[in-house]
């Protein structure tokens, strides 16, 4: 797996740092989910992260990604994107990108986006005591697939 280097060493010493002062077990596959977190490009679901494992030599049940997860979130490595009640993605959270996503509500499909001038509108924002680093937008919709598929099926009714 290649990982974003830099941000992984971060998060490992983040991870690290968590557990010893939670008194968790430090395994290797908290590790190995943590560095194929940080080599994922875009938002990504359990399943995509199954997927990913069934090529490492760690075996990871979804129990355990779940569970390992969930446990990412807590330590602020790992944030969880719900649109809609739908299905769930994730994305790492230790960098200092800026993300904006498109959010299709209908079949959960995530398609990143750049918007220049809101980057540069939001870096202009001061916020009373706190020093903003990054953040994340998401824009809920319909993609294009599912509006042609919701006209289809109105068609024929």
């Amino acid at each position: 797996m290649e990982t974003n280097n830099e941000n992984y060493i971060k998060a490992k010493a983040i991870l690290e740092r968590y557990l010893k002062e939670n008194r968790l077990k430090r395994t290797q596959e908290r590790f190995a989910l943590l560095e194929a977190i940080y080599s994922f490009d875009s938002p990504f679901d359990i399943h995509d992260m199954q997927e990913k494992m069934k090529g490492s030599k760690y075996r990871t049940s979804l129990s355990t990604i779940y569970n390992t997860f969930i446990l990412f979130e807590k330590a602020h490595l790992l944030m969880r994107s719900k649109p809609d009640g739908r299905y769930s993605k994730f994305f790492a959270n230790y960098n200092t990108h800026v993300r904006q996503f498109l959010v299709c509500s209908e079949c959960g499909q995530v398609r990143s986006v750049s918007l220049a001038r809101l980057n540069s509108s939001i870096s202009h924002i001061k916020w009373p005591r706190f020093k903003a680093s990054t953040y994340t937008l998401y824009i809920g919709g319909i993609c294009f697939n599912c509006q042609k598929e919701k006209e289809k099926k109105e068609s024929r009714s």
